[in-house]
């Protein structure tokens, strides 16, 4: 299944028609050196362009790198053997993300591989690039859980907002409830449409719960609401939580700009600024956003995502390149296909 010398990009898994496309053109953009020599993006393995030197060869052989996009529980009784054979892994599904305890709940089945969960690698690389990088094993974030972290997580660690229960709203367009043809997804069902799903059973519930305690060793509980509105892509979620005393919308944006300066997807709107899925549309980046209301003590923290981007295919690539020693940025677009 995974092969070195291939003669045309293999998919290894099932990928959505939106993520292929954004595969497609990113393997084309992303390498254009030598060091491109073999490397899957979403589990395209791409051949290493013609003239390529044994010698780049022989640096980068243990560099292969697999990306598995299946249905949730198939990448875990794939991935172990991908990794004996000296892949290194990306994750797409969710196989990764949890421990194992929390599979049969929120995910129906019984973790085959429960000894690599220790070794994944949780891949929001804003937060955790440190271990990203060089890493065999990355756990690719889902796209609802990526812009909620990103939002709450410096400010939770921060002590800006309280520790206890967070309440999550989001949407998402079509493209976010997958590709399998079903009554409540196609155009009659979902036009001028807007309606809840899986509550409270999504399964990003525990894995942003889980990448907050990772990021700043706080468990708060989170009861999230996901929506499907009728677009055709884009994640926006809105976290609510609890303000500490004297804490303001400007040490909010503060916190947040500090905790993300210099990284090239996270744009932090200033205060009275509004996130918009739309300016994120086709590209790695995210918008955050975060207002504090004094009236009701809450602090309303809104984030914004390309769910096939940034929330998936881009962010993968951005794990490989960490994962490689890239750059990265490298290969990933930041100005938005608008309007």
């Amino acid at each position: 299944m995974i092969a070195s010398g291939l003669e045309r990009p293999l998919f290894v898994g099932d990928v959505s028609a939106g993520q292929a496309e954004i595969a497609a053109r990113t393997s084309i953009s992303a390498r254009r050196s030598m060091k491109s020599l073999f490397f899957t993006v979403l589990g395209l393995i791409v051949k290493p362009p013609s003239g390529c030197r044994s010698t780049h060869m022989n640096t980068l052989k243990t560099s292969i790198t697999s990306s598995p996009v299946r249905p949730n529980g198939a990448s875990a009784s794939l991935v172990p053997a991908l990794l004996d054979a000296g892949l290194r892994v990306i994750d797409l599904a969710g196989d990764f993300r949890l421990p194992a305890e929390a599979y049969p709940e929120w995910y129906g089945f019984e973790h085959p591989a429960p000894v690599l969960l220790e070794k994944a690698v949780y891949g929001v690389p804003e937060l955790f690039g440190a271990q990203v990088a060089g890493a065999e094993l990355v756990a690719n974030p889902g796209c609802y859980a990526t812009s909620a972290i990103l939002g709450l997580a410096p400010l939770l660690g921060e002590g800006l907002i309280e520790p206890g229960a967070i309440r999550v709203d989001g949407k998402t367009g079509m493209s976010g409830a997958g590709k399998a043809a079903n009554e409540s997804t196609i155009y009659t069902s979902t036009e001028e449409s807007i309606r809840p799903y899986r509550v409270p059973t999504h399964q990003h519930t525990p894995e942003i719960e889980r990448g907050l305690e990772l990021a700043t060793g706080v468990a708060p509980p989170v009861l999230f609401v996901p929506h499907l509105v009728p677009a055709v892509r884009g994640v926006l979620t809105t976290g609510y939580a609890t303000l500490t005393e004297g804490t303001t919308t400007e040490t909010l944006t503060e916190a947040l700009t500090v905790a993300y300066a210099g990284r090239p997807f996270v744009r932090v709107l200033a205060p009275g600024a509004m996130a918009d899925s739309k300016r994120v549309r086709g590209t790695n980046v995210i918008e955050l956003q975060a207002v504090a209301d004094a009236r009701t003590g809450t602090a309303v923290v809104v984030g914004a995502v390309d769910n096939l981007v940034k929330g998936a295919a881009g962010q993968a690539i951005q794990n490989l390149n960490l994962a490689l020693g890239f750059d990265e940025a490298e290969g990933l677009p930041t100005v938005a296909v608008y309007p």
